[in-house]
């Protein structure tokens, strides 16, 4: 935002006061790749450009969906540096910054991949690549409802967005004017919504918040850039109050920051009273789980992992292994530490008839000495989009039963 340290003011009361509120946790490394990747196209150094594929790789790795900014960075890069082709450089140098982070990205995904291969786990890591990533998004779909004005914002603004970010680099491009590289950075956030959109298509509920969580900064920028706009249009009239003359270089931006203010959710005085509540640290129990840490005792019935425990003990040697059908993979395979029969760890991997199929194949080369075959809505994902595991799953549960 320049130097308008008032609109950056107004950013940061919008998320205190609950105007903006959408975060998506899976993109976290989203902005350190922005701000890099702002860096990269500024000046092309090899640590910067091995620190953007570092994030971004890392970034994809611990959260796949995320893996739609990789070719958003990487359009950016090469358009960038196709706009300042010099016919009498070699392509390296023309295109540096586009092949120095390709290199750099393929040696860390290299080093990563010797890793999964020595660990025997290759395989299973471009397994899921394979089945879940390309079936998820259309087997859950439900009727879209309007659910209200916050919901249809939303769904639409990321669309308008988008179109917005089209219309500007064509315009730019017509004049023959070169975008600034923050133009660029938002270039790559822009592709990136729009790859990521059609997952509320696909599943029109309130998953909308997740591709509009992505699509908050660009929506903020978008604002600056008309607020910039308009105060440059007015930059050299004046206000007078009195015989004081008030320049209006950032008048619109105060009214603005008024605006967020008023609008917000919450009230800013009972906000402000509220901070020192935040600040203090209470541990409710004692971790029930040395590996999962300190827990409101509203989170859950703390009794049901000691009972769970208990039951596992009873049926299961230290060897046996455990198929769970109920999608409780955080409590049955990392609290209780049981080893699944299979690696569909989480059964909703398996949708496709093939991958059932797959499945069952599984279950008959290591047969589970236990199966956990359904449970109750407030543990794991028994059934989603009013659908159980049992029916939406109708091969592996039928082979269930039959065994």
């Amino acid at each position: 935002f320049g130097r308008n340290v008032l609109f950056l003011l107004g950013t940061q009361l919008a998320v205190v006061l609950g105007l903006i509120r959408d975060a998506h946790i899976r993109f976290v490394l989203l902005p350190f790749a922005l701000l890099l990747l702002a860096a990269v196209l500024r000046k092309p150094t090899w640590p910067r450009m091995a620190a953007l594929a570092a994030v971004v790789a890392f970034q994809t790795v611990v959260s796949p969906e995320t893996a739609f900014f990789i070719p958003a960075c990487f359009i950016v890069l090469g358009l960038y540096e196709l706009s300042s082709y010099d016919r009498g450089l070699p392509l390296r140098t023309n295109f540096r910054r586009t092949l120095g982070t390709s290199a750099a990205g393929l040696l860390i995904l290299s080093a990563f991949f010797l890793v999964l291969a020595a660990l025997h786990a290759l395989d299973d890591f471009l397994f899921f690549y394979r089945t879940f990533a390309p079936d998820h998004s259309l087997t859950g779909g439900t009727p879209l409802v309007w659910l209200d004005t916050r919901f249809k914002f939303a769904a639409i603004a990321p669309v308008v967005l988008v179109i917005l970010a089209i219309w500007f680099f064509a315009v730019a491009l017509r004049a023959r004017r070169s975008p600034a590289v923050d133009d660029w950075v938002m270039a790559a956030l822009a592709i990136t919504v729009l790859l990521y959109y059609p997952k509320f298509l696909a599943r029109p509920d309130i998953h909308v918040y997740q591709p509009y969580a992505v699509a908050v900064p660009l929506l903020v920028y978008a604002v600056y850039r008309v607020v910039t706009l308009l105060e440059n249009r007015t930059a050299h009239r004046a206000i007078r109050v009195g015989n004081i003359s008030l320049p209006t270089r950032h008048w619109i931006t105060a009214a603005a920051l008024l605006f967020v203010a008023l609008a917000s959710p919450r009230d800013i005085v009972d906000t402000a009273s509220d901070v020192p509540g935040r600040l203090s640290a209470t541990a409710h129990n004692e971790p029930v789980s040395p590996r999962l840490g300190y827990l409101s005792p509203l989170a859950t019935d703390l009794t049901i992992f000691s009972d769970l425990e208990r039951t596992l003990d009873t049926y299961l040697g230290p060897d046996d292994r455990l198929f769970d059908f109920s999608n409780n993979p955080m409590l049955f395979h990392f609290m209780l530490d049981r080893r699944p029969s299979t690696r569909y760890f989480h059964v909703s991997m398996a949708i496709r008839k093939d991958t059932q199929s797959d499945l069952i194949k599984e279950l008959e080369r290591r047969p589970p000495k236990l199966v956990v075959f359904s449970s109750s809505p407030a543990f794991g994902l028994p059934s989603w989009d009013g659908i159980s595991n049992q029916v939406r799953h109708y091969d592996v549960s039928q082979y269930i039963l039959d065994h």
